[in-house]
């Protein structure tokens, strides 16, 4: 049997990093103390390029977002936002210093959620998707009303024609393009979809953490991204308000809020 063409991160590997990920955490708390004075302060030039490094891999993930709704490939872009946020906690919880107190440190334990969430819905939720499509029959609540579902599936397919005519129905799924583009109209497909997932039932037969899962990931995620973007707002131009009116020993560009 051929290779496959793209990697893939299976059950064990995906164990394998979290557990990694957790022993260096745990190694650095533990060493913390023991590191020199520039490798414990916020903010020393070290720190900087570690958070710097740590906020780019923590904001790699976004874009596989855009390569599920594009013509690449997805896999590798898994892949990718697996090893990239999993390295990009680690180096932004040596470049917190282990100041827990300070508001930047939400941002660190949603990381640490997402992780989480993440290594569970690899290990666990896709396995119970897995076994609900494989049961395809017996996946939806009862039998669903054909007439009704037929007129809905000729509005998708005729509003898909309109939003993406090279797109397939039983496929496309909407990206970051068409709602720039026809926001009023990806706003109406997207209800169709939801439409056709009630009218099957499809999502009560799930249950809560099946039908949900992705979406509190995705929303995790943009949450983490905005608040990674106004940290290095805050850091490079409210420099003296970050400071509260102590030493900026960071590079910035403005101390604004001093």
């Amino acid at each position: 049997m051929p290779a496959p063409d793209h990697p893939a991160l299976g059950r064990r590997a995906v164990l394998a990093l979290g557990g990694l990920c957790a022993l260096a955490l745990v190694g650095h708390t533990s060493v913390l103390p023991l590191l020199p004075p520039v490798w414990r302060q916020a903010g020393s030039a070290p720190l900087y390029l570690v958070g710097v490094a740590g906020a780019l891999l923590l904001l790699l993930p976004a874009l596989f977002a855009w390569a599920k709704r594009s013509a690449v490939s997805p896999r590798p872009w898994f892949l990718a936002h697996a090893l990239a946020g999993a390295a990009g906690l680690v180096l932004v919880v040596v470049h917190a210093a282990g100041h827990w107190g300070r508001p930047p440190a939400l941002l660190l334990l949603l990381a640490i959620a997402l992780l989480l969430q993440g290594l569970r819905a690899r290990t666990k939720t896709a396995d119970k998707l897995a076994g609900l499509m494989a049961s395809r029959p017996q996946a939806f609540e009862g039998e669903p009303d054909r007439t009704a579902l037929a007129e809905l599936l000729e509005r998708k397919r005729g509003l898909l024609a309109r939003l993406d005519a090279a797109a397939e129905e039983a496929t496309f799924s909407p990206g970051p393009g068409h709602w720039l583009r026809r926001p009023g109209l990806t706003l109406a497909y997207q209800r169709l979809v939801r439409a056709e997932a009630e009218l099957l039932g499809a999502r009560r037969a799930a249950g809560l953490e099946l039908s949900r899962w992705r979406q509190v990931h995705m929303i995790a995620g943009w949450l983490l991204f905005a608040g990674i973007v106004i940290h290095l707002v805050t850091v490079t131009f409210f420099a003296g308000y970050v400071a509260a009116g102590g030493d900026i020993h960071w590079w910035h560009l403005a101390a604004w809020g001093a």
